[in-house]
Order: structure tokens, then sequence, then C-alpha cells
């Protein structure tokens, strides 16, 4: 495909060659917001490729058409996750799986996609555990993925996956953690505390605080 160095595309297809800064930050709508109808498909067709495979595509597409996008994310979603004995394919893998289902599930609560977020909290990578908990919002969240959520901050040793865990549950719970809110500090440190006890004491202040209802 021809591309000239005028055409909207181009910065598109020069992402994709970058690094550093700019490829660290991640494609936004600012690459698809000046396309034409023409070069929108030209877009589609290059991210399409492989998708499953690349955050970046996954998010490209996402962000050229939500409503296309999704579609596609379910159907790689049915297929079985490739087996790999090299654990950076399976934890590409697992990313690339739990970013599709993010995306899925805010959009769609349909409960097969939804049964199958909980499993990334038990994944033997700590970036993956910490993105489940991250990916985890009021439209995605049953009783199997709160279950999950509490589990992680029973059982998590690693510092981001079960600050992630615990900053979803505040947020379900309708808190918004603000440092300077003594009584939020208060929660946060119950619910890392070692002591078991301390957990579900700030977790019965949370639920004092908003119920989950209908979980």
């Amino acid at each position: 495909m021809a591309i000239t160095e005028n055409s909207n595309l181009s910065r598109l297809y020069k992402f994709f060659d970058t690094y550093g800064s700019e490829r660290l930050s991640g494609l936004d709508h600012s690459y698809f917001s000046n396309l034409s109808p023409t070069e929108k498909v030209q877009a589609w067709d290059f991210l399409l490729d492989g998708f499953p495979d690349s955050v970046d595509n996954i998010t490209g597409l996402y962000l050229l058409d939500k409503t296309r996008a999704i579609e596609q994310f379910k159907m790689a979603l049915a297929a079985p996750a490739p087996a790999s004995e090299y654990p950076a394919e399976r934890r590409a893998d697992q990313i690339n799986r739990l970013l599709m289902l993010r995306y899925v599930t805010n959009f769609d609560s349909d409960p097969r996609y939804v049964a199958m977020l909980p499993e990334f909290a038990r994944s033997e990578f700590e970036e993956v555990r910490a993105q489940f908990a991250q990916s985890i919002s009021s439209n995605n969240a049953t009783a199997d993925v709160v279950k999950a959520l509490k589990g992680m901050i029973f059982t998590e040793t690693e510092r981001i996956p079960v600050a992630s865990a615990i900053m979803a549950l505040m947020e379900l719970h309708g808190v918004s953690y603000d440092r300077n809110n003594p009584d939020h500090r208060s929660i946060y440190r119950s619910l890392r505390s070692g002591d078991p006890g301390d957990k579900l004491a700030g977790m019965d202040r949370l639920s004092a605080m908003r119920p989950l209802t209908g979980i």
C-alpha cells in the first residue's frame, strides 16, 4: 500500500516503526480523527492483521470503530488461548486477551465474557494480576469478579497487584481513594494489613458506605 508523507495514515503507520516515549504512550484518538472514510477502511485492514497478538492493534481497532472491534474481540476470545512453554509468550498472550476482555466487558456485560475475567486474578504474572484489578468496573463486577478481587487482597504478596485490587474494590463501593482523606487512608491501611481480621473490617466499612447491590 503506497502511503505518502502527507497522508493522514502516515502517522499511524510510522507509529509502528517508532520506539521510546511515543510508542510507550500508545495510540489515541488523534491518530484517527482526521482520516477520510477510505483511509479508515485502510487503517482498519492494517490493524486487523494479527491483532490478537498486539496490544497496539487491539487498542487501535477499538479507537477506530468500537462496535466492530468488540465483535472481532469476541471472536478472538472464543478461540482457546494458545499454549506455550515460554513464559514471555504466555505473559503477552494473557495481556492481550485481558485487554480484549476489558474492552468487551465494559461495553457488553454478556456473562460468557465476564466469566473469563477471574482467571486472570490467578495469573502467574504480576503485571497480569494488576491489570485484572485495573480492568474491573461497575459494568463487569459480578459476584465471582468481586470474590477474585477480595481473594487478591487476602493472598497477593506483590505491591502493585494488591494496591490495584484495593483501589478497584474501593471504587466499586463508591470510594475514589484520596490520600488526604483520613477515612480513605484508614480503610486502605486495613485492607493492606497482614491481619485478616483487619482486612475483613475494612471490607465491612466499605459495605457500610455503599453496599454492592445486585452482586
